[in-house]
């Protein structure tokens, strides 16, 4: 017979009443312990009746013998009714040992950092990453604006470690890191899964394979044509390829792009290991993306992730500042197409300033409703100092004196 902890929860509770217990009863879920405040003979009772292994136990137990399952989480005993509550003793806590072993890493994206600040800070704008190590948490970096966090298992899945959880174990951060690095390579000795010639996915089923870029060797081991090439999707997802695997690179390309769509995207943007460690692929790597573009496109899909997640944050900071409008990342396409970043008209801001997210190409909505789109290198060289970066994450430029039209038209 199949039951529910609730279910199990509900026919303790019923016992309890049974024998007179007239006090409050509370089924606390996340920690499957009903609550009480009073004992049948009106004094404290203990404060919680632990159900941990109930619901095993009662579906196990033969029908007749159920009932007496339900008795004894109740604290009922054997001859007369007791008016004592008999609670199973807690389990004892976590040695140092224990807890120091559960010490696991994670991959975390600064846009996650930023994000949880806004929203936990109202700040205006920029250094979640300073605030979040002011408060204790333990980060690496791993490449830019990707970072390695020391994390446990707890009720509610994998939580950040701060450092004076770690001091508690007479753990200094770098150590805390350390000894994260070595528990997450102890369980990640399972051979890799080969999709097709060339192209491998993570094994691991618990929730860290991205974390397992903290571990190059794993990836070395593999035998690839050219350096390890690999994609985060999500935290369950690593895919990998080699540089010199060209045939596969479309399929790498592909099951990235599908693996973000559900509990991603993570880190789209593609990362070749080198002898100093893992590096972006850039627009510089001249042989890699001229034989596979889409390689810059699943960069720009990370990109793009950075500014959608905090659009709304940065622009509401940068109103507070006085930029009367704040432009937007768009695409000219779809996916991995190139962005472009929309600078809004001087004459809709009441403050005459502006500003507008950093792309390839910038759009004013200029000329009879016909938008002109500019390289930002060629805008930066036109404009010189008028165009000066804001100290805002995500990046922001403000945009101080406007081209004419027919400047900018010498520019497409």
């Amino acid at each position: 017979m199949k039951v529910t902890e609730q279910e199990f929860a509900e026919l303790v509770m019923h016992a309890l009443r049974a024998r007179g217990q007239k006090g409050p009863l509370l089924f606390d879920a996340r920690e499957n312990v009903v609550r009480l405040r009073t004992a049948l003979d009106g004094t404290v009772a203990p404060r919680a009746i632990a159900l941990s292994g109930g619901c095993a136990e009662y579906e196990a137990a033969d029908p007749s013998q159920r009932k007496a399952v339900v008795a004894r989480y109740a604290g009922e005993t054997p001859g007369p009714a007791s008016t004592q509550l008999t609670v199973p003793p807690p389990p004892p806590p976590p040695t140092y040992d224990e807890e120091k072993r559960a010490l696991r890493l994670r991959l975390v994206a600064r846009r996650t950092l930023e994000k949880a600040f806004h929203a936990q800070h109202s700040r205006s704008a920029g250094n979640a990453l300073e605030d979040f190590r002011t408060l204790g948490g333990l980060l690496e970096p791993l490449v830019r604006d990707v970072f390695l966090e020391v994390v446990r298992q707890g009720p509610r899945g994998w939580s950040s470690v701060t450092a004076a959880e770690a001091a508690g174990w007479t753990l200094e951060p770098p150590q805390a890191l350390a000894l994260a690095r070595e528990n997450l390579a102890k369980v990640s000795a399972e051979p890799w899964v080969k999709v097709e010639s060339g192209l491998f996915r993570s094994p691991w089923s618990d929730g860290l394979a991205a974390a397992r870029l903290a571990l190059p060797d794993r990836f070395r081991a593999l035998s690839l044509r050219g350096a390890p090439l690999v994609v985060a999707p999500h935290q369950g997802c690593v895919l990998v390829t080699g540089t010199e695997e060209r045939e596969a690179h479309a399929a790498f390309v592909a099951l990235a792009l599908e693996e973000a769509r559900g509990p991603g995207p993570l880190l789209l943007s593609p990362l070749q290991l080198t002898k100093q460690g893992w590096q972006r692929v850039r627009r510089e790597d001249e042989a890699l993306v001229e034989a596979s573009p889409d390689l810059l496109g699943l960069a720009r899909e990370d990109v793009a992730c950075d500014y959608l997640t905090l659009q709304d944050e940065v622009s509401f900071a940068l109103r507070r500042r006085g930029y009367g409008l704040v432009g937007s990342i768009q695409r000219l396409d779809g996916e991995l197409a190139p962005l472009f970043s929309l600078c809004p008209e001087e004459t809709d801001s009441a403050s005459g300033r502006t500003a507008f997210p950093e792309a390839e190409m910038v759009m004013f909505p200029f000329a009879k409703g016909v938008p002109l789109v500019v390289p930002l290198e060629r805008l930066a060289a036109l404009v010189g100092p008028s165009l000066s970066a804001l100290d805002v994450w995500p990046k922001f430029y403000e945009l101080k004196r406007r081209p004419t039209i027919a400047q900018l038209e010498a520019l497409v």
